[in-house]
């Protein structure tokens, strides 16, 4: 069989990760010849999701790495070393026994072994980086817009929790949970609603984000209605503190509902509060959707658009050169190899982590690319739990998935984003807790093992790089996750008489762990722009809940390539599509339609005559 490629693209994408992919399906999709080709063996990159196995596998890669070759330019001509999708720093570690011994048999410690969580690893969908999506954000606009969302299924956040002198509380989201909760007073549920009505009618267009709020007829509503004077030099915490709420309330709206910090400025904290508020109901109960099966299958998504529209694939695809010409005394792109082939094209763009180390001849100031914002730093955490973390009421039903935002007790970094997933989420097996039933739990209360005790998770910890590795990083997160309650083991001579009323809590105990670290791409790390016209890069995650920058990144980088052409239009439905020689035949069959009643008109004009006549 013949693997060889075209000669000729409009556009050559390296890597398969969200922002690239975005690029991908909307060159394709106005027309363009693309080629997209990714040096690993898996969609997605940074942003995939792998199953136990594969994700172990992905970390001995990483492991195993040598030293990166630092490419350079010269005679017209850039060798590039061998680039995979790397992770930092990775520890992974079971932590429970490869077989259970025969003298713990009866015991609680005995529940889990290697081989009964590997036992389904192929029904795991464990995202490198997790997100969630506003349901009025960016990427969901966008995939509406463009008609994307019918390649992916998503599901409604269940719920948000927030961690209050260390204990787990469920966040009131819509009016009846307000007025439901028991974790708020009868007077902090109307000074919240209040609140939260009016931070929702802070919606003056886009002024706000353009600097002109002060002057905008929103804000002055707003500083009108609370009384209160202008904070543009305050923080969130301030403005809160002002408007006479209870410590309870104040860590409901700056850490919950805003997702802030201490230190977040009052007009960010506002958009946050009402970013948060108008996402509410129009998917769900709460403001966030999830992908089912893992966000992994995002970059997917565009990649099938991509493909529907003309886009070449190939993966495991590696460039070795990328070739260069003069043009007016300028260096440009001209073409890349790629195995044993020469491959040219107007313009070529480079994922996170495709092209490693590049010096190019311009190389910008640190301040613009502080200015800018880099993106990956990223310390990740992954649990597989025995059992949920919070209470019975946090995980009823299943538990689905539940968001945390944890801010940090040092004061470093923008706090942790934590996401619990069950087998609602489909990255968890469905017959995961079944595994559970003969431990020893089971035959002491039968009549009180509830869903909760039998049930086991994914949570994912994510937050900024700021230590030496993920682990010192997530430390202080996964203490408070990990410790919340005391394990209490079992008894049998006690229990034997006495049946106890409520099931006894325990805190979620790690099955299995990984840590790693996400690294900046090497447009963050050098060059806000490489000085070559025809060679972009993109940039990898950010730490940011939702795909906002990334959506942004590659809306500027395609309107850089293609300044003058629509971002994304709409893609028809299959039965909207009609074939350009089928559109030809239905203009002659109107034609022939048109000239047949002209026959037919004629004809009965004569034989109407010819009737006329013999009648005279």
């Amino acid at each position: 069989m013949d693997d060889n490629l075209p000669t000729e693209f409009d556009l050559i994408v390296v890597g398969t990760g969200f922002t690239e992919s975005i690029i991908a399906a909307a060159a394709s999709r106005i027309g363009k010849s693309v080629l997209h080709l990714d040096s690993n063996e898996f969609y997605g990159g940074y942003w995939a999701s792998f199953n136990l196995e594969n994700i172990k596998t992905l970390q001995e890669t990483s492991s195993g790495r040598s030293d990166v070759e630092v490419n350079s330019l010269s005679d017209n001509c850039m060798k590039l070393s061998e680039n995979l999708c790397r992770l930092v720093n990775v520890i992974q570690e079971f932590h429970v026994g490869d077989e259970e011994s025969a003298g713990e048999e009866n015991t609680t410690s005995s529940k889990w072994t290697k081989q009964k969580v590997m036992k389904d690893f192929r029904k795991f969908n464990i995202d490198v980086t997790p997100k969630l999506l506003f349901s009025r954000g960016s990427l969901v606009e966008l995939l509406i817009s463009s008609n994307i969302c019918r390649y992916a299924e998503f599901r409604s956040v269940d719920r948000i929790a927030t961690l209050i002198n260390d204990e787990l509380k469920t966040v009131p989201c819509s009016r009846s949970d307000v007025f439901t909760t028991k974790d708020v007073s009868v007077v902090e549920k109307r000074l919240l609603m209040k609140l939260m009505s009016t931070c929702l009618n802070y919606e003056a267009g886009s002024a706000e984000f353009k600097g002109t709020i002060k002057n905008s007829s929103s804000f002055r509503f707003l500083m009108r209605n609370l009384r209160c004077p202008e904070f543009d030099d305050k923080t969130f915490q301030e403005f809160l503190s002002s408007q006479k709420l209870t410590p309870n309330l104040q860590h409901y709206v700056l850490y919950a509902i805003s997702m802030s910090e201490n230190s977040t400025p009052f007009k960010e904290g506002l958009e946050k509060t009402n970013k948060f508020l108008s996402s509410l109901n129009r998917y769900g109960n709460t403001p966030f959707l999830y992908p089912m099966y893992g966000c992994g299958e995002i970059p997917q998504c565009f990649c099938r658009l991509c493909a529907v529209f003309g886009g070449v694939y190939c993966l495991k695809r590696s460039i070795t050169e990328i070739f260069f010409r003069n043009d007016n005394d300028q260096i440009v792109f001209d073409a890349i190899q790629c195995d044993n082939q020469k491959i040219q094209a107007k313009n070529i763009v480079f994922g996170h982590g495709t092209i490693s180390s590049a010096r190019f001849e311009t190389i910008h100031t640190s301040s613009q690319n502080q200015e800018k914002g880099n993106c990956g730093n990223l310390s990740r955490g992954i649990f597989v739990t025995d059992t949920p973390i919070g209470d019975e009421s946090m995980n009823s039903g299943g538990g689905g998935v539940v968001f945390l935002k944890m801010h940090s007790t040092t004061g470093s970094g923008g706090g942790a984003f934590v996401k619990q997933l069950s087998h609602w989420s489909g990255c968890c097996p469905k017959d995961f807790s079944k595994l559970l039933k003969e431990t020893s739990a089971q035959e002491l209360f039968p009549e009180i093992v509830d869903e909760r005790i039998i049930l086991s998770d994914i949570v994912h910890i994510t937050c900024q790089s700021s230590g030496t590795s993920a682990k010192s990083d997530l430390a202080e997160y996964v203490d408070k996750l990990f410790k919340t309650y005391c394990w209490v083991e079992a008894d049998a001579e006690a229990v034997a008489d006495v049946v106890p009323e409520t099931p006894v809590k325990s805190p979620p105990r790690m099955l299995w762990s990984m840590y790693f670290n996400i690294p900046s791409c090497i447009k963050c790390e050098y060059a806000e722009e490489t000085p070559i016209p025809g060679l972009h890069l993109s940039c990898g995650p950010y730490f940011e809940l939702d795909y906002d920058k990334s959506i942004k990144d590659a809306k500027d980088l395609f309107t850089k390539i293609y300044p003058t052409e629509e971002f994304l239009p709409r893609a028809p439905d299959p039965d909207e599509i009609v074939i350009g020689d089928e559109d030809e035949n239905v203009k002659l069959d109107i034609q022939e339609k048109m000239l047949v009643d002209e026959i037919e008109n004629e004809v009965q004009c004569i034989e109407q005559n010819d009737l006329n006549e013999s009648r005279e």
